[in-house]
């Protein structure tokens, strides 16, 4: 027990405080004058020896003990001697009448220094316990845990400190510290803005509390006063909680907080017993299990349904389903059950139950569906609409089976089936509803749904009928439900793309009946808009044209509606076929060249009505823009008749040229054209200027760098053998070709001539032409093409002598009987002076190292020749593999860069 702060109060010249010891502020202290004075005017006749008050007081609790003083000089004065202790320390403090043998009036006027100091106490005393009678104990369970009306007014001549602590003993440990009592109240009394919760009233002291007759809490002349109480009085709760006080009450704590469960308040204690009562009927006895869940919810609602105390009350009551009464409602109990929030909470977070639950139901509705078939499916309705949309496979399965074998029942039951998965956006219950029905009840069961629902519960059971109908392939249903929702084109969509595009007999056996029952117009707009299969979208077309002939379509009204569909080529075409004269649809084919596109592709790719004349308009119809589409380079290259391309490819290769100068696409999908063989064979034998005949007003520095980039592009993504006519192109382009023009296509040159096969560069002109093109420009990034073609031509002059190097070799200088030797010379000389990087250098060497020390000799003439070799180690930083061959010729070189060779 920690040191006590303490106080006394008395009178001196009025009440007031007297002497106090411990850390007390104003307002404690303020608090202790006034519940330390009188409780109240006391009544003539009413003599008292002394009465203990408790209450909260800031930071303490306190607990007083109030004399009468006889020493003062006028009467009605009182002494009184209040000790503190923590709040904390409250709560633990399981006996407070302890603390009473440690109160003392003062001696005499001048016995004020004991109470200036605060309290030490190294052990609470044992104060003798005086015990309630049965009665009394039974009055004071009642009144503190059977009703919520404050304050509890006990009458009687005795001072009431028995019942104050064997209150006290039942109180939770947060409960004490705001305990507020006195065993003698004149008149009601206060703290902290709320009543005390007790008061012990001497009988004279009755009228000052008129106020709260109707108040239950009243004990007097030795009964309870309130006639709802007393009546509780025989209860078991009350009789062994008066028998066995605090230590039954801490028991009924200890199971709550094993289960992880708060304790309820006092006022449903009443309801916690029973609910602890319960426990071992619920394992036999459905009722019991039922009674004890509903005492669960009520006694902590807004639990989590995860949490662990909710899993053994629904495990009790869902075991005990087996048990419910057949008669008169067989689903009543697995409805209740399912109803309940602890259960639909639990279902969506814990899976194990999940799965209890759905084997308690497919094994319950089952018995129940066979042994009261009549009254299971009558109820099966609100068991649906409790268990919401939670229903497995299993179940709705077990549901399907009952309405196929009970056509009644079905017919019955599937309207308000319907609605109720409208309500609950439920897919899967109307597909099984829809599909145990006879195809020609399913109408008829929708059509009485619809009629009893609401607005919006409609149009949401059209949608879920409409994707059941899809689902099912109820062909007719869909077409319904399409005529109601004012979408007839999806649902013949839908129809086709269900019963057509997987059905492998002719499409006019599933669709004629029904297109029969639908307006051409309606018809026509269909056919345009089927894209797949093609067999499908042929006989689309035929009913579209035969449709357009129904109507009598002008000719350039049709073809403006068949403009820009995905059908509308087809019909045209099979339009065409049958009409008397095409010249009328070639001239309103001219007023709306969009549609010149979708027939040349169509013309090139399927095998369709060949209408010659229509086919070569569209062709020369093209708009430029879209020469270049996807679909038109993927039909080139499905087409195997070639004569229907070429002029086309002579049109669209300017086109390619002039996107591949603009960088309009990505030279990937430029590439994707020289798949081909046609644009290939064109490029092979183009010129200059054919190229460049599209491409008014674009920078033709661009060409060969584009072209470059879509040769790059195209040889890495081909397996194609055909890369001969690549020399040759390039060959035509490279004349002329400026500066500016092979510095921006160097890199990706470099990359065409790694990827064309040797035989080929070895038998043309495009090394050598290559190489004097950077020897006459001399191009910034002109190192990555020399690295390609000058080992090869190099070793070619050192071994093919004089005949060979006459001509590559007229562009330089000299007539030495060494012919390589400018050629080696131009090579050093111009990586130094162009800086090119010194990595590339030692590439172009092809691990010659006599070649490297002969040119390491003429650039150590130089100052710079000297910086480009002292940059050499460096070079194989970068380059490791390049480290092997050429550290030690490196560091040869570098230690004695002057060192004599045979020639230079």
């Amino acid at each position: 027990m920690p040191t006590l702060a303490q106080t006394l109060h008395g009178y001196d010249q009025g009440h007031r405080l007297l002497a106090s010891g411990g850390d007390l502020n104003e307002r404690e202290l303020a608090l202790l004058d006034r519940l330390s004075d009188l409780s109240g005017y006391l009544p003539t006749g009413t003599h008292f020896d002394r009465y203990h008050s408790g209450f909260p007081c800031g930071r303490y609790y306190a607990l007083a003990c109030t004399w009468t003083d006889r020493a003062a000089t006028r009467s009605g004065t009182v002494l009184t001697h209040t000790l503190l202790l923590p709040r904390g320390d409250a709560r633990g403090l399981e006996d407070l009448w302890g603390l009473t043998l440690l109160h003392r009036p003062p001696r005499g006027a001048g016995d004020r220094e004991a109470y200036r100091e605060p309290l030490s106490v190294p052990e609470l005393p044992s104060a003798p316990q005086e015990p309630l009678s049965p009665p009394e104990a039974a009055a004071a369970v009642l009144l503190l845990l059977g009703t919520t009306d404050r304050p509890i007014l006990w009458v009687d001549e005795r001072q009431s400190d028995a019942v104050v602590r064997f209150l006290w003993s039942l109180l939770r440990a947060e409960q004490r510290e705001d305990f507020a009592f006195c065993t003698f109240a004149l008149q009601p009394r206060s703290v902290e803005g709320r009543s005390f919760d007790f008061l012990g009233l001497p009988p004279t002291a009755r009228g000052s509390f008129l106020e709260r007759a109707s108040s239950e809490a009243w004990w007097d002349s030795g009964r309870l006063l309130h006639p709802r109480l007393a009546g509780l009085l025989q209860k078991d709760w009350v009789t062994e909680l008066a028998r066995q006080g605090a230590p039954l009450l801490r028991r009924l704590e200890a199971s709550c907080q094993n289960l992880g469960l708060s304790l309820p308040a006092a006022k449903d204690f009443a309801t916690l017993w029973r609910f602890m009562d319960l426990e071992p009927a619920a394992a036999e006895r459905l009722a019991a299990a039922r009674a004890r869940a509903d005492l669960f919810e009520r006694l902590w609602p807004g639990l989590e349904p995860t949490h662990p105390a909710t899993a053994p009350i629904l495990r009790a009551l869902l075991d005990r389903q087996a048990d419910a009464a057949l008669e008169p409602r067989p689903l009543w109990e697995l409805t209740d059950f399912l109803k309940r929030p602890m259960v639909r909470g639990r279902l969506g977070a814990d899976t194990g139950f999940a799965a209890k639950v759905e084997q308690v139901l497919v094994r319950e509705l089952e018995r129940r569906f066979e042994q009261v078939p009549a009254r299971t499916a009558q109820e099966l309705p609100e068991l649906l609409e409790a268990s919401g949309t939670r229903w497995s496979d299993s179940l709705l399965s077990i549901l399907q089976r009952v309405l196929a074998v009970a056509p009644d029942a079905a017919v019955r039951l599937a309207p308000p089936l319907l609605r109720k998965a409208a309500d609950s956006r439920w897919p899967k219950l109307v597909d099984t509803t829809l599909a145990s029905l006879p195809a020609p009840e399913r109408q008829r069961a929708l059509d009485e749904a619809l009629h009893e629902a609401a607005a919006p519960t409609r149009e949401e059971l059209l949608r879920l009928a409409e994707e059941t109908a899809d689902r099912i392939e109820d062909p007719r249903l869909l077409l319904s439900i399409g005529k109601r929702r004012g979408r007839v084109l999806e649902a013949l969509h839908a129809i086709a793309r269900r019963g057509v595009a997987q059905d492998a007999r002719p499409p006019e056996e599933k669709l004629g009946p029904l297109l029969a029952e639908v307006e051409a117009s309606t018809r026509l707009a269909w056919a345009l808009e089927v894209r797949e299969p093609p067999r499908l979208a042929w006989y689309a077309a035929e009913v579209g044209a035969e449709a357009a002939r129904e109507l009598a379509l002008p000719p350039d009204e049709l073809v403006r509606q068949c403009g820009g569909t995905p059908n509308g080529a087809r019909l045209l075409l099979l339009f065409a076929e049958k009409a008397h004269h095409v010249e009328p649809l070639v001239q309103a084919l001219r007023q709306t060249p969009a549609l010149a596109l979708d027939l040349l592709v169509l013309a090139l790719r399927e095998e369709g009505p060949r209408i010659e004349r229509l086919t070569r308009v569209a062709a020369e119809l093209i708009p430029t823009e879209q020469l270049l589409a996807p679909e038109l380079r993927r039909a080139l290259l499905a087409t195997r008749e070639s004569w229907r391309i070429r002029e086309l490819v002579e049109r669209l290769g300017p086109q390619w040229s002039r996107a591949v100068c603009e960088q309009s696409l990505a030279p990937a999908e430029l590439a994707s054209w020289l798949d081909i063989p046609s644009m290939r064979q064109w490029l092979q034998y183009a010129w200059r200027d054919q190229l460049l005949s599209a491409a008014k007003g674009v920078d033709e520095n661009l060409l060969l760098p584009g072209l470059a980039a879509v040769l790059h592009a195209w040889l890495d993504s081909t397996d194609t053998h055909d890369r001969e006519w690549i020399h040759r192109l390039l060959e035509r382009l490279l004349r002329n070709t400026s500066a500016r023009e092979l510095n921006l296509a160097s890199e990706h040159l470099a990359h065409v001539l790694r990827r064309v096969p040797v035989w080929v560069l070895d038998n043309s002109y495009l090394p050598n032409d290559l190489l004097a093109l950077v020897h006459r420009t001399r191009p910034i990034s002109g190192w990555h093409i020399v690295e390609q073609v000058f080992p090869r031509l190099y070793a070619r002059v050192c071994r093919e002598g004089k005949s060979f190097s006459a001509t590559l070799l007229s562009f330089f200088t000299g007539k030495d009987w060494d012919k390589a030797k400018p050629m080696r010379q131009w090579l050093v000389d111009t990586y130094i002076e162009l800086n090119w990087p010194p990595d590339s250098f030692l590439r172009c060497l092809d691990g010659d190292t006599a070649l490297f020390f002969r040119l390491a000799h003429r650039a150590a003439r130089s100052r710079e020749g000297m910086d480009f070799l002292q940059r050499l180690p460096a070079a194989l930083e970068r380059a490791p593999e390049l480290a092997a061959r050429w550290r030690r010729p490196i560091e040869e070189v570098l230690a004695n860069p002057h060192r004599p060779i045979d020639f230079e």
